[in-house]
């Protein structure tokens, strides 16, 4: 079980992905305003990190021909570094 006592459940590549995308959307403009709280910015960072762990540890369990994986790993990289040199 989670914490909170929640069970989660397991979501798919294309699910985390989507996630981790829409987490760096929003903290983005976090992290350049410079208004937002650290505590809120650090606890959005440790779960981007928190699901691209758990995106990387599933994609390492599926088949190499898993063209899904590969696109959205390439996808994500992309991404990070594009927020990356934006900030």
């Amino acid at each position: 079980m989670s914490p909170g006592g929640k069970k989660s459940r397991a979501r798919s590549p294309q699910e985390l992905y989507d996630e981790i995308k829409e987490l760096l959307i929003k903290t983005k403009p976090k992290l350049k305003d410079g208004t937002t709280r650290d505590e809120t910015i650090t606890r959005e960072l440790h779960k981007i990190a928190s699901l691209a762990q758990t995106f990387t540890e599933q994609r390492l369990k599926l088949s190499k021909k898993s063209q899904l994986s590969d696109f959205l790993d390439q996808e994500g990289s992309y991404h990070f570094r594009h927020l990356c040199e934006q900030t």
